[in-house]
């Protein structure tokens, strides 16, 4: 038999056995993700929320501040007369402060920095996603076939069993054997009680980015084909634009908006002011002139080694710091590009292995072991352990095709592909 046809036919019975009879079309990887990215994950929302609060902030945080309103009543005699004296009057003024340099033209812009960072990281967490749920659905692809390949197998030993059963009865058997037969039994139940629990564990896990009544859909028959992972030099290009480096060189701006935002305070902070008095008349009625007031008011930065030089130096420190975590960002996806690309290619050959030769001998030897048994060559032992290895092997097959899809998962998460 054809492997791919058998795993197909054997995935059907695992499918229909694990998964809660649904209504639905099957539940494909394809849907599975798109199931994720469309459920609002709160995960994601928080970046987007916080992106768009700096956004905000960067509009207000550019903005003049308030003007204030002044009203003073001026060289007021203790006999609380108004028109006693001559400087006596009543003054209302408005001032307006500006803040040195471009300071806040700077602010703004890295309040703007800090708003893209919140979206990358809003795109990062996407991404995650997306490999997380297709990680969790190829867990729960693989325990489903592997729970059909243990029943398949379990099913061959009942039937020798019951040919055991029956010699032993005849009295052409020994009782060993059916108690081999019957220990193999019981171990292949236990294999399925856990194939069983590995598959809810999957399961449970997808449900977690695509809820509880999506995870229970059936799943497809056939093994997914993902997007063929590009050449290792072009995805370490591509990491330059993944946000999780773009993240970095958002922080990056935003660092160096600090640092010149520290460097404007070596300027000074002034201020206009602008003021109307109102004076009474004298005692004998006549009108005094009212008063005008116009100045100018700075801040003089002379001491400035441990205030603007200390905010400079840790401005720069922690830009600096940011391109290091850049760098550091950096390493770590090449190591992973490395890593899983080194993983993907070993796990082809091996694919390219059992598909060519293993799964054949397999196949080869069980046939054998069942024709000299019967011929009273082989003895019994050896024919359950001819039929187990078989069993290994397939399962074999089957988990290095699903570590295969994932690590091309964790290829597309680092290329940046949902």
């Amino acid at each position: 038999m054809k492997i791919p046809c058998l795993i197909g036919a054997v995935l059907g019975v695992a499918i229909h056995s694990q998964a809660v009879a649904a209504s639905d079309a099957p539940l494909t990887l394809d849907a599975a993700v798109r199931l994720a990215l469309e459920a609002d994950d709160p995960s994601v929302r928080q970046f987007e929320e916080q992106a768009a609060a700096l956004a905000e902030k960067a509009v207000a945080e550019s903005q003049l501040p308030d003007p204030q309103l002044g009203i003073t009543m001026i060289n007021l005699p203790t006999s609380f007369s108004f028109t006693q004296e001559n400087m006596t009057q009543f003054q209302t003024s408005l001032s307006q402060s500006f803040p040195a340099g471009r300071t806040l033209a700077l602010r703004g812009a890295r309040r703007r920095a800090e708003s893209a960072g919140a979206r990358y990281a809003a795109r990062l967490r996407e991404l995650e996603i997306v490999r997380e749920t297709r990680r969790a659905w190829l867990e729960m692809y693989y325990w489903a076939a592997a729970e059909a390949q243990i029943r398949k197998s379990r099913d061959a030993v009942a039937d020798l069993e019951g040919a055991t059963r029956a010699d032993y009865s005849a009295g052409r058997g020994s009782s060993q054997a059916l108690m081999r037969t019957r220990l193999e039994l019981s171990l292949l139940d236990d294999r399925l009680i856990e194939a069983q629990r590995r598959f809810e564990i999957a399961r449970a896990n997808l449900a977690r980015f695509i809820g509880e009544t999506a995870a229970r859909r059936a799943l497809p028959q056939d093994m997914p084909v993902l997007k063929y992972p590009e050449a290792p030099e072009a995805l370490r290009a591509l990491l330059l634009r993944h946000p999780a480096v773009r993240m970095t060189d958002s922080t990056i701006e935003a660092r160096k908006r600090e640092v010149e935002i520290a460097a404007q305070q070596y300027k000074p902070d002034w201020a206009v002011r602008a003021g109307y008095g109102v004076r009474g008349r004298t005692p004998t009625g006549r009108n005094r002139d009212d008063f005008i007031t116009v100045g100018i008011s700075l801040d003089v930065p002379l001491f400035t080694a441990k205030r603007q030089d200390k905010a400079v130096a840790a401005a720069k420190r922690s830009r600096q710091s940011a391109q290091l975590g850049r760098e550091a960002t950096l390493l770590e996806l090449n190591r992973q590009l490395e890593r899983s690309y080194a993983a993907w290619a070993r796990l082809n050959d091996r694919i390219r292995l059992y598909e060519e030769a293993v799964i054949e001998r397999a196949e080869g030897t069980t046939e054998a072991s069942v024709i000299s048994y019967r011929s009273g060559v082989t003895d019994f032992p050896e024919l359950i352990r001819a039929e187990l290895a078989e069993l290994d092997t397939r399962l074999q097959l089957i988990r290095l095709r699903v570590d295969r899809a994932k690590t091309q998962a964790d290829l597309l998460f680092l290329e940046g592909e949902n």
